[in-house]
Order: structure tokens, then C-alpha cells, then sequence
């Protein structure tokens, strides 16, 4: 919980912590120096315990063992091709939905002229919301 007097030390001493790190970076870029060598050590062993694995002999057991961070880096896949009917599937996904659509001259005009209908009708609430605001303001 802490008191009025305990605040001000905590404070100060929050102070005094960012008064070091402006008139002395140096400490502060030994400590980042220090937690990259550490991250570094880690990554390596990690990586010679990865690459001394035979064919699924050891699991990978936690994240102290390992050094990774998150499950899905510890994650060792293989590249695989898709079936033919995936391959298919997803050509004619990409097809359907993510090519543009060829319009006709009069299709374009039609929907140019509802874009403008909207536009307009959306500018005049806009500015309908905004006077009534104004008004209810003052």
C-alpha cells in the first residue's frame, strides 16, 4: 500500500534511474550488450542441440531447454507440394474472388453513378450530424 513518504523515495529513485541513463548511456548499453550476449549463448546452444538431433530421437521439452521463446519456433517442418486438387482449388479460389472483375462500359457508368449518389448522401448526413451537433452545443 505504501504512504505518502514511501511514494516520493519510490519516485525519486525512479528519477535518479533515468538521470543515470541520460548522463551515463554507457551503463545502459552494457546492460543491452550483456542481454544480447545472453539471447546470443542461448540461440547457439539452441542451435547445436537442433542440429545434433537425430530423426525424432530427442523432443524438445521446454522453453528452458531450449531457449526459444515461443512453441512454434521449436517447430521443425518440411516444405510439402499441395495435390492437384488443392493446387486446383485454390487457382480457381484466386480466380473467382482476387482477380478484378471485367465490367462493360454501361455497367461502369451505372456504378460510377451510384458511387456518386452515396457520396453525396453520406457528405449531406455528415454535415447534418455536424449542425446539429453545433446547434446543441450552443
Amino acid at each position: 500500500w505504501g504512504t505518502r513518504e514511501t511514494a516520493q523515495v519510490a519516485k525519486k529513485n525512479s528519477m535518479i534511474e533515468r538521470l543515470r541513463y541520460i548522463f551515463n548511456p554507457a551503463d545502459e548499453i552494457d546492460e543491452l550488450s550483456q542481454k544480447l550476449t545472453e539471447k546470443m549463448d542461448s540461440l547457439e546452444k539452441t542451435i547445436e542441440k537442433l542440429s545434433r538431433k537425430d530423426d525424432g530421437d530427442q523432443e524438445i521439452t521446454d522453453e528452458a531447454d531450449t531457449g526459444l521463446s515461443n512453441w512454434t519456433q521449436a517447430l521443425q517442418g518440411e516444405l510439402t507440394i499441395l495435390d492437384s486438387k488443392e493446387e486446383l482449388l485454390f487457382e480457381n479460389m484466386i480466380e473467382k474472388y482476387l482477380k478484378p472483375e471485367q465490367l462493360d462500359k454501361k455497367t461502369k457508368e451505372l456504378l460510377k453513378e451510384k458511387l456518386e449518389i452515396l457520396k453525396n448522401e453520406v457528405s449531406l448526413m455528415f454535415l447534418f450530424i455536424n449542425a446539429a451537433w453545433a446547434v446543441g452545443i450552443f
